[in-house]
């Protein structure tokens, strides 16, 4: 049981961690992108 939660714990901290990276590349490409473009 406690392994299971702990399982459950590390999944949705990893989600987040991935969701928190999309965002970085996100803004690091929009950033590059518009000094590209200038």
């Amino acid at each position: 049981m406690f392994l299971r939660y702990n399982y459950s714990k590390d999944l949705s901290s990893n989600k987040h961690f991935l969701g928190l990276l999309k965002l970085v590349i996100k803004i690091f490409y929009s950033t590059n992108f518009s000094v590209f473009l200038s």
